[in-house]
């Protein structure tokens, strides 16, 4: 089934769909202690990357899935955090996974360009 629900935001906000986000736009030289590093510190449970080509960075796949422990805490990262989240020096796109950006700001539209990304390089990788 899929996860509890939560009720409307401080700010009277839309609601927490999942605990899992989807962050886009890594930089290329991320790696999974970088990531980890970051998210850990709002409660992040799981992470899971794309296999890097590398075995050492995110290889330009450049997005990553988050799961935290709560859905308390993705609302923070996708809303409260919205436009301020950054590893490395580079702003991170974080949404819930499935959805477009909750706070609406047009930044969401990364997801769509890695997505196509990440379809294309499994249907080479395929080939």
């Amino acid at each position: 089934g899929s996860p509890p629900r939560t009720g409307p935001t401080r700010g009277g906000g839309s609601r927490c769909p999942t605990q899992k986000i989807f962050v886009g736009a890594l930089p290329s030289h991320a790696t999974r202690e970088m990531i980890w590093d970051y998210f850990k510190g709002f409660g992040a449970l799981k992470l899971e990357l794309p296999t890097p080509k590398d075995g050492a960075t995110t290889a330009g796949f450049g997005f990553c899935f988050v799961t935290f422990d709560s859905c308390e805490q993705a609302q923070y990262i996708v809303e409260t955090r919205c436009g301020r989240n950054e590893i490395s020096g580079k702003w991170v796109d974080c949404q819930y996974a499935g959805e477009n950006c909750q706070a609406g700001n047009g930044k969401g539209k990364v997801i769509e360009r890695v997505r196509a990304k990440s379809a294309e390089s499994q249907q080479s990788a395929r080939r």
